[in-house]
């Protein structure tokens, strides 16, 4: 018998956190990592975004870190399907229109 489908990171009947399960897998565009970050936030707490000096330090460098700290290219996702915080607090903060 398969175990049911869980949050993301959650861990399963032997404590086995879902890092990269299925639902990562399937993240194949910027929308789907940004709505799967989300899942994981509401299930994963203690997170806080990086202090602006950091981000601006990883933009200078070309590079950012998502929630699970993993380290990406700015704008990118990882391999667990999670959104670099540049994209996540663009969203939350979007830019003034034109």
């Amino acid at each position: 018998m398969s175990d049911p489908p869980r949050p993301p990171g959650a861990a399963d009947a032997d404590g086995d956190a879902d890092a990269s399960g299925a639902a990562a897998a399937a993240v194949s565009t910027l929308a789907a990592a940004v709505a799967y970050t989300h899942d994981w936030f509401a299930w994963n707490s203690g997170w806080a975004p990086p202090p602006s000096e950091t981000l601006a330090d990883w933009r200078a460098e070309g590079v950012c870190r998502t929630p699970d700290h993993c380290l990406v290219p700015a704008g990118a996702w990882c391999a667990h399907g999670l959104a670099a915080w540049d994209i996540i607090l663009a969203e939350l903060d979007p830019p003034p229109p034109l």
